[in-house]
């Protein structure tokens, strides 16, 4: 509180004079808080639960929510037996009938494995093809639209530097309702 802009506000507040309350106001105030509210009757204690006020839950019901319990389990165990078997590469050879790789021979070099990681992917737009105007199977006129298009996809190899490209040709056919009002 020594800073000199906190004595400075202090005073430029002591100075300010609030303004009046209107009567009408301070008459509807006064209205409201003069009334006693009016006292509420004790709660009741809870009495203990009978047969009217307990909901039954019938066998069939029991029996539902076990074998939901039993489905969400099994569904479970069969996720976290996936998840175990592509985690990890023995247990996808175990699983898969293949046999182990066989161990390195000592005085051989290890053989290395070729690791390519995906580089790029592109789809790309090549062009339009307009097919004319015909009939549907429902003999309504529709105008064919065909689409060149082609995905292009790249991996490298970070060891050696190679690259292997692929592109794969599509097309896409649409029909179009031609209006004929």
């Amino acid at each position: 509180m020594d800073d000199p802009t906190d004595s400075t506000l202090e005073r430029e507040l002591a100075s300010l004079k609030p303004n009046a309350v209107p009567d009408a106001l301070r008459e509807r105030m006064s209205a409201l808080f003069s009334s006693a509210p009016e006292a509420e009757p004790p709660a009741a204690p809870l009495a203990p639960p009978t047969v009217e006020n307990v909901v039954p839950f019938p066998l069939w019901r029991r029996a539902g929510a076990v074998a939901a319990v039993l489905v969400a389990g099994v569904g479970v165990y069969f996720a976290a037996l996936n998840s175990f078997r592509t985690s990890t590469p023995a247990a996808n050879a175990l699983a898969d009938g293949a046999p182990s790789p066989p161990a390195p021979v000592a005085g051989q070099p290890a053989r290395k494995v070729d690791t390519y990681i995906p580089a790029r992917a592109e789809n790309i737009f090549e062009g339009v093809r307009d097919g004319g105007v015909v009939l549907d199977s429902n003999r309504v006129p529709v105008r064919v639209l065909d689409f060149q298009l082609s995905d292009s996809y790249q991996w490298e190899n970070p060891e050696d530097g190679s690259t292997i490209r692929l592109t794969v040709p599509r097309e896409r056919r649409y029909l179009v309702p031609v209006r004929t009002d």
